[in-house]
């Protein structure tokens, strides 16, 4: 595969040595590629279950509510080790969001857009009260709920 074989690691690194001569969009994806490979290196192999070094979310420690992050570093763990299933089962809109994140990343003037911080806000404000319900179907949003419990 494109990963495994070296090709991939070989164009990063030609990229990395040309920094100074990249349009500042490469730079920037370089720059966030970085971080990104190290936070899925420590994931895939140091399991936030069985440790305590990943932050906790303060939202969740000041008012015992979960935000729509939590469960996040979790659902990525079990993505990353090919349970995709369980991964969304922690927390639907990573999934959902990430592509978005990505589509604004390379469409920045879709980004400038007043009504997709609007629609964002709106879809984040919403799936932090929806999944605070202690009611079926609204429990299945929690980052605690875990694909087969009720099934």
């Amino acid at each position: 595969s494109f990963w495994r074989n070296g090709r991939f690691w070989w164009l990063l690194l030609i990229k990395v040595s040309n920094f100074h001569n990249l349009s500042s969009k490469n730079k920037t994806l370089i720059c966030l590629l970085g971080p990104i490979l190290i936070g899925c290196f420590l994931l895939y192999f140091f399991d936030p279950h069985a440790n305590d070094f990943y932050p906790k979310c303060t939202v969740k420690k000041l008012t015992g509510l979960d935000c729509p992050g939590c469960g996040s570093t979790r659902a990525a763990y079990l993505f990353l080790h090919g349970e995709f299933l369980e991964g969304f089962s922690r927390n639907p809109l990573l999934f959902i969001g990430i592509p978005v994140i990505v589509l604004l990343f390379f469409r920045p003037s879709l980004a400038r857009k007043p009504w997709v911080g609007w629609t964002a806000a709106i879809v984040l404000i919403a799936y932090s009260v929806l999944r605070n319900i202690p009611i079926e179907p609204f429990t299945y949003l929690a980052p605690w709920w875990k694909f087969g419990d009720y099934i």
